[in-house]
C-alpha cells in the first residue's frame, strides 16, 4: 500500500482555509487546515492519478471501481487514506505563496453528480503554518492554484537492507 502522495502539479480550487491553535505539549501552535476541490480535465492526467493513488490500485482499476460505485446511485465516496510528513507547496503562476511542512493530506471524498458531470475529488492538507501564510492562502479562497506535494524523505539503507541511523 502505497505511503506517498507525490506530485509535481496539480490544478487544485482552495475552497477553504481554516485556521486553528494545536496543543503541543504546554506550548500552542498555530495550525490550518486547507479545503481543496480536484476537477477532471484539469492538469492533463490529474484525475486518474489521484484516484490511482488514493485508492492504491492502477489507473483502469480505480476508474472501473469508482464507475461500479456510481452506477449503484452513490453521488459521494470517503477514501479513509491519510498520507502524513509531506510538504505542500502552493504557486500563483510561476510565484510561491506557501510551502506547508510536516502536512498531513487526507479526508479524500469522490463526489459526481451524472447528469451535471460536475465531477471532482475534494481533500484537505493539515499543517502548522505562519500568519503570514495563512493569510496568503486565505486570500485565494474560490480561486485555482497550482498545487506541488512532495512525500517524506526515504530512509537510506545500508548494505544489508537496514535503515542507516
Amino acid at each position: 500500500m502505497s505511503n506517498t502522495f507525490e506530485f509535481d502539479t496539480l490544478v487544485v480550487l482552495i475552497r477553504s482555509v481554516n485556521l486553528r491553535t494545536e496543543k503541543h505539549g504546554e506550548d500552542d501552535h498555530l495550525a490550518v487546515d486547507i479545503g481543496l476541490w480536484l476537477e477532471p480535465g484539469e492538469g492533463g492526467d490529474q484525475w486518474e492519478a489521484v484516484l490511482s493513488n488514493v485508492l492504491d490500485m492502477d489507473p483502469q482499476a480505480s476508474t472501473e471501481f469508482m464507475q461500479q460505485v456510481a452506477e449503484k446511485g452513490s453521488t459521494k465516496f470517503m477514501i479513509g487514506k491519510n498520507f502524513e510528513l509531506h510538504t505542500a507547496k502552493f504557486w500563483a503562476s510561476t510565484k510561491l505563496l506557501a510551502t506547508l511542512s510536516a502536512a498531513k493530506v487526507n479526508k479524500f471524498v469522490m463526489e459526481w453528480a451524472n447528469d451535471t458531470h460536475d465531477d471532482r475529488v475534494l481533500f484537505r492538507i493539515q499543517a502548522e503554518a505562519d500568519g503570514k501564510s495563512v493569510g496568503k492562502l486565505a486570500d485565494l479562497i474560490g480561486l485555482k492554484v497550482r498545487l506541488e506535494v512532495v512525500g517524506p524523505p526515504q530512509a537510506e539503507m545500508d548494505v544489508d537492507g537496514d535503515p542507516d541511523e
